[in-house]
């Protein structure tokens, strides 16, 4: 009874704050927490963007927000930035929060069953529950020349970003196209997971992380709603890592 009354104070103070907070101050905290991020979000007024007027009710996959803007895949119209203001963030983000935590990220969701495992000399579905415990995907983009067996060697052989002790990211291949045919090359990369590249394409065009074309190699660290935490320097993460062996490998 004790533990109940407990929850039900700290449950009480928690909605105090909350509604408390203007909804300025709700956006702003929203915008930072990605917890608070709604898989989708619409248009509430036009926007302008790329040349054209996006209209009020459009529906899109909200892929991160930054800067007071949301970055939205319309789909076949496209993917866009708008003003906060212009969304319904704030209601979806509302709902989100009164619907409890989500038991995985955002991007989980969305591409889930766009990510394959490379095993050996072929692709092959993950285990079921990949995702379990990863609060971070590290991703990797790579064009048919970057897809070297010295490349392979530096991504298996280093501690990338210190996952030896922090094993709470993946790493994830971003190929611009279906470059995997090497059988040498697939066994350097055995047990890594992979973007399919039928999809990869078009989920590089919707991230948005870099400018088109991607600068490849370029790496990139989110969390598993899509915020962006670190966009490392994958030449100094080559120095490091220079003197590697092949054979010193860490899992992926």
């Amino acid at each position: 009874m004790r533990y109940f009354l407990i929850l039900m104070a700290v449950f009480s103070a928690q909605s105090h704050v909350w509604a408390s907070d203007s909804t300025d101050d709700y956006i702003n905290r929203a915008a930072e927490d990605s917890s608070l991020w709604p898989v989708r979000v619409g248009l509430v007024e036009s926007a302008e963007s790329k040349g054209r007027t996006l209209d009020p009710g459009l529906p899109g996959v909200l892929i991160r927000v930054e800067d007071g803007q949301v970055l939205i895949d319309m789909g076949r119209r496209g993917v866009h930035w708008v003003a906060l203001d212009k969304t319904d963030f704030y209601q979806r983000s509302k709902d989100k929060l009164n619907e409890g935590s989500a038991p995985i990220g955002n991007y989980f969701l969305m591409f889930g069953g766009a990510i394959s495992l490379i095993d050996t000399d072929k692709l092959v579905r993950p285990p079921s529950k990949w995702q379990e415990g990863v609060d971070q995907l590290l991703f990797v983009y790579a064009q048919p020349e970057n897809f070297t067996l010295g490349f392979a060697d530096k991504l298996r052989a280093s501690d990338l970003l210190g996952q030896k002790s922090s094993p709470r990211y993946r790493v994830i291949l971003m190929p611009q196209t279906d470059v995997l045919s090497d059988p040498e090359i697939y066994s350097r990369l055995t047990g890594l997971l992979v973007m399919s590249p039928a999809y990869s394409s078009a989920l590089t065009k919707s991230f948005d992380h870099f400018e088109s074309p991607v600068a490849t190699p370029a790496i990139i660290l989110v969390d598993a709603n899509g915020k962006i935490i670190e966009r490392p320097n994958i030449d100094l993460m080559y120095s490091e890592i220079g003197n590697a062996e092949s054979g010193d490998l860490v899992s992926p």
